[in-house]
This record gives structure tokens, C-alpha cells and sequence, in this order.
């Protein structure tokens, strides 16, 4: 017949590979207690282990995925040692030890073994056992530890335990702990305070800036220092040298018309490239050769800088003696800029035309980064933390935040960085550093983000290995990226209800007196009125309610 209301009691085994084999002894005690004592008290003990209630997972460090998949849903655990004291975690000397300490923390029952077995003393880690012991002797006051001498030994002594416990567990009034040990859930600013103020970060003062600022400037020095003696002859009022009239009344191919590529030197340059790799295999062809000036584009950017800086430039500075440009007569290839090895001209000519590509090329990243932050700089910030500052950990946490309708910046409203910046802003913790809580001593980063999908889009990209991408289409596919990336930081839920804006996320666990940051930091376009939330978790049995006013 059915077993009507049964409670099951999940168990835990931790331990190091050494000590593995007593996995069986355990399984056992379970299959005996649940056998004699189980049925007759309408509960069950289910053993847990990573080697069967764990699946491959990616997003987070593995100790940080075993915590979240299984081990904090568990009652109890029971933790053997022998000679081995396990691999280290980022916070522990092994995971056993975290899994242990969490267990303690949370008001949970660790059954604790430190079993004596005879090794072969040249097969022994003597750090390894070092460790061991350390962790022996700080318990060695607790009393929650037992030392055994057999298997045999373990198996008499952990089937006892398990029955006294749980026998006495299932012996008590259900409300005998209830008053004492639970949850505290609040929400708070991540100062820990309720008092709402609003920030704004200071990117465009970040270091990097002030070094692009340096590359730039010492470019612009190192143009300046080039001195080209001015020989060219005068035609039609304009100066050359041993050029035909045929080449200066024409209009070069490599003076393009696509307003795209001329006005970005990341195109132009991904443009010259594959032009030059055609180019290249033109060889029968005799080269034509104009003189190069500064392209209008190029000199225009160059200028806005030197202007914004107080620098001052003349003629000389712009002046490139008789430095030529190879052309070709086929239409269909374009050279709109960067063909460096098409040049022909003295040592300083081609140096000083190469800075200025440079300096163009460094001017715009420069200015696609600063366009960017200051962006993200004008949007005013509120980092928030929910906080358990009770005396036993919560599980399954419900968080709805509810905002006027209008004043939350959403995912589609932020800027998008520029060609120049994109890829090295997805290569690196930027989208961290800017959209979500640094880790404390005393705040935990939120750590339940969803897995990001492996798209058709990544696999079709990974499979064009002999496809060569285009600036453009390179672009397209780090905007992707990034939106990706925006989606999975900012994973909450949005509503608009009733003239408000809704967002609900979710937080799998939280330990008592732990604080954990939101997924992101809470974005506006404008001051709110008010911010109002409600938590509703497993083991508090109330709906929290609150509101914040934020100010600026």
C-alpha cells in the first residue's frame, strides 16, 4: 500500500577517494535502518553521493555546482577521513571540509569518522595526512567526531548513530526547534543599510583612458619629430613630383565611395586586407604609383583630437614629402587605406604615413571606449543585497521587485559598445566589473545565473574555420556576444503590470548570516518613487514585504 505522508531525509557521503570503498558499509547501514526502523516511523534516509545524483554542468566552479545541484538540499551528511584530506576548493582545503562546514553552519548533523586503516607507509602523502590531522584536532574539543579501527568497526558504530538520531528526530514535536532556528530575510542596499541612494560609476576616469591618451599623444610627438624636406613640384596648383598628368587627373580605385569603410579604419582595414591578398596574385601587372596625402577622414579625426588637447598642428605636420601609393587599374579591387606594403618613398615618409594610421586607428578606439562609458556613467545605480540574518538557511527564494513603470533601464535600452571596443570588452570582466556586485568579505556574488544554450549560430561560426569574417559580419557576431551575455546577467523576469514595471529572480539557497547581491545592480533612466519587493522562500513562512525610497 501507499505510504501516505512519509518524510524522506536526504543523506550526504563526503570523503576523499581513499576512503571511497566504505561507500558500500554506508549504503548498507541506510538499507538496514530503513528496513527495521524506517517503515514503522514513516520515514526514509536516501543516500547522496556526487558519483549518482550529479550531472555535467558548466558556469560556475565545480565545488560552487555540487553545492547548487544536490548537496544543500540535503538534511544530513556523514564525512569519512582516512589518510587523504581531498582536493582544495577556493575557500577550503578540500571539498569534503566545505561540504562539512556548511553542513555545521546551516544547524545540520554531520556524522564524522576518522578512520584508522593500515597503509603502506611509502604510498603516503605526508601533507596529505598532515592535513588530516589539523582537521582532527581542530574538532578535537567538539565532540562531533568518532575514530574507528575497522570496517567492521564503522559499521556498527555509524548504524547505531543513524538510528539514535534519527529515531530521536522523528521523536520530537515538529515546532520543538521552529521558534529558534530560522530564516531572516531582508532587502537591503549593499551597504547593508535601507537608506536608497543612487550612484553613478566613474569610468571615463579609469587608468585605461589616461594610457590610450599617452599611446596618442606620444604618436602625435613622434609625427612631429619626423622632418621631411618639402621638394615636390607645383602642377595645376597643387604639388607633385615625376607624376603624369593622366594619374593626377584620374580618380584612383583606392579612393572609395563606400561611406561604411571610409569612415571606419577597422573596416578599411579588414577591407585592404583581402583586396591586398588578390592584389598580391596580380603579379603579371606593372604598378602604377600616385602621391599620397591625408585622407580628409583621417585628418579630420586627428585635427578634432589635437584641438580637444591644445595641440597645435601646421602644414609640415600633415606634409608626407613624396611618399606613393601603388594603384591598380582593376576596378572591381578597392584600396581605401592601410597599404603599407604598397608605399614607395623614403625610410621617414613611410614611418610618418604609418603613425598616422596608427594615431587614426587609436584616436577612434579611443573614442568609441569614451563614448561607450559615458554612457554607462550617465545611468544612475542601486546595488542591492538580500540578506538572511537568521539563524538557519533558506531555500528556493522568490525575490519580485516592483518599480513605476518607465524609470528601470532594460536590457534593449543600453549602450552597445562600438567595433573598436566590443570584443575586448566580451574577452574580458568588464560586463562584471560594470553590471554586477564586487564579492566582500561579507557579500557573496549571486551565483545562480542560467546556462547559456551552445546556439546553431556558435556552431555554424566554429565550423566556417576557412570563412574569412568580415569587419562587419565580425561586428554582427560580437554584438551577439555581448547581448548574450547581457541576457544571462540580467536573468530576472519582466512584467509591466498595472503601471510598474516587475522583475522576479529566483535564489536556490541561502545561508543564515549571509548576504547575496542581486543578479545585477539595479539600473535607472530616472529616480523611482519608491521600490517596493516581496520574498517569499521555502522555510519562512510569511510573505516579506518591504519598500525602499531612493534618492539621489
Amino acid at each position: 500500500m501507499p505510504r501516505t505522508g512519509a518524510t524522506i531525509y536526504d543523506l550526504l557521503l563526503s570523503c576523499p577517494g581513499d576512503i571511497i570503498d566504505l561507500k558500500d558499509i554506508v549504503k548498507g547501514c541506510i538499507e538496514d535502518f530503513n528496513r527495521l526502523y524506517g517503515k514503522l516511523n514513516n520515514i526514509n534516509i536516501e543516500l547522496k553521493h556526487w558519483s549518482t545524483d550529479s550531472y555535467p554542468q558548466s558556469g560556475g566552479k565545480p565545488q560552487e555546482l555540487l553545492n547548487n545541484q544536490f548537496i544543500h538540499e540535503c538534511d544530513a551528511c556523514v564525512a569519512l577521513f582516512a589518510n587523504k584530506f581531498g582536493t582544495p576548493t577556493d575557500e577550503y582545503e578540500s571539498g569534503t571540509e566545505e561540504e562539512i562546514e556548511d553542513m555545521i553552519s546551516s544547524g545540520k548533523q554531520v556524522f564524522l569518522y576518522f578512520v584508522e586503516r593500515p597503509v603502506d607507509p611509502t604510498k603516503i602523502d605526508l601533507e596529505q595526512l598532515a592535513k588530516v590531522r589539523s582537521f582532527k584536532e581542530k574538532y578535537t574539543d567538539k565532540g562531533i567526531y568518532w575514530p574507528v579501527k575497522s570496517d567492521e568497526e564503522f559499521r556498527r558504530l555509524f548504524l547505531n548513530h543513524l538510528t539514535l538520531y534519527f529515531l530521536k528526530l522523528v521523536s520530537e514535536p515538529i515546532s520543538s526547534s521552529s521558534s529558534t532556528v530560522a530564516p531572516k530575510l531582508e532587502f537591503l542596499i549593499s551597504d547593508g543599510s535601507s537608506e536608497a541612494k543612487m550612484g553613478h560609476t566613474n569610468f571615463y576616469k579609469a587608468k585605461k583612458f589616461s594610457e590610450m591618451n599617452s599611446s596618442i599623444l606620444i604618436k602625435i610627438e613622434g609625427i612631429k619629430t619626423i622632418k621631411i624636406s618639402n621638394n615636390r613640384k607645383c602642377i595645376n596648383n597643387t604639388q607633385y613630383e615625376n607624376v603624369s598628368a593622366d594619374i593626377i587627373d584620374d580618380k584612383a580605385p583606392d579612393e572609395s565611395t563606400d561611406t561604411e569603410v571610409a569612415l571606419n579604419p577597422k573596416l578599411a582595414y579588414q577591407h585592404t586586407k583581402s583586396a591586398n591578398i588578390f592584389n598580391n596574385m596580380q603579379g603579371f601587372q606593372k604598378p602604377e604609383y600616385r602621391l599620397i596625402e591625408i585622407n580628409e577622414d583621417m585628418k579630420s579625426a586627428i585635427s578634432e583630437y589635437c584641438e580637444c588637447k591644445g595641440i597645435e598642428t601646421n602644414d609640415e605636420f600633415w606634409y608626407l614629402g613624396n611618399l606613393k601609393k601603388e594603384i591598380r587599374t582593376i576596378r572591381t579591387i578597392v584600396l581605401p587605406y592601410f597599404s603599407k606594403e604598397n608605399l614607395q618613398g623614403t625610410e621617414d615618409e613611410k614611418r610618418k604615413y604609418n603613425l598616422f594610421e596608427e594615431l587614426w586607428l587609436e584616436i577612434y578606439e579611443y573614442q568609441e571606449f569614451l563614448k561607450f562609458f559615458l554612457a554607462i556613467d550617465e545611468i544612475a545605480r542601486l546595488n542591492c543585497i538580500i540578506s538572511n540574518r537568521g539563524t538557519a538557511f533558506d531555500e528556493d527564494i522568490d525575490v519580485k521587485i516592483i518599480i513605476p513603470l518607465g524609470c528601470i533601464v532594460k536590457i534593449d535600452e543600453l549602450p552597445i559598445p562600438g567595433l573598436s571596443c566590443i570584443e575586448e570588452i566580451n574577452e574580458s570582466r568588464l560586463m562584471d566589473i560594470m553590471f554586477c556586485g564586487k564579492k566582500t568579505d561579507s557579500i557573496d556574488i549571486y551565483s545562480d545565473y542560467p546556462l547559456q544554450p551552445y546556439t546553431e549560430y556558435d556552431v555554424l561560426m566554429n565550423m566556417s574555420l576557412f570563412a574569412r569574417q568580415s569587419a562587419t559580419e565580425k561586428y554582427e557576431s560580437e554584438k551577439k556576444k555581448y547581448i548574450s551575455k547581457l541576457n544571462n546577467i540580467f536573468c530576472y523576469d519582466y512584467y509591466d503590470k498595472e503601471g510598474k514595471d516587475v522583475l522576479i529572480f529566483n535564489m536556490k539557497y541561502l545561508k543564515q548570516n549571509t548576504n547575496m547581491y542581486l543578479p545585477s545592480v539595479l539600473l535607472f533612466k530616472k529616480i523611482p518613487e519608491f521600490i517596493e519587493y516581496e520574498i517569499r522562500s521555502r522555510h519562512s513562512p510569511e510573505i516579506i514585504r518591504g519598500r525602499l525610497e531612493p534618492f539621489e
